[in-house]
């Protein structure tokens, strides 16, 4: 098996190389996680941030966590 990496500079040529690659059968091709880029953790977090802000998410305070966490072990170790 042979690893290889490519940087892509736009987005456009990005789409189109891994249109044509996800044309291929696992057994051909595997796509392999990459080391975690300043990129992708800022994607997450946009994500996050538009989560809280659409009110698909909340936030708690740590102490409320807790006591919801202690419930659902306690619901659950039963």
């Amino acid at each position: 098996m042979k690893t290889l990496h490519i940087k892509v500079r736009n987005k456009e040529t990005y789409d189109h190389l891994l249109w044509f690659l996800e044309k291929f059968n696992e057994d051909e091709i595997q796509f392999l996680e990459g080391k975690t880029t300043f990129t992708s953790i800022k994607k997450d977090l946009n994500e996050e941030l538009r989560a809280i802000d659409s009110e698909e998410s909340t936030l708690m305070e740590l102490d409320e966590f807790d006591k919801e966490l202690d419930e659902i072990i306690t619901k659950n170790e039963n």
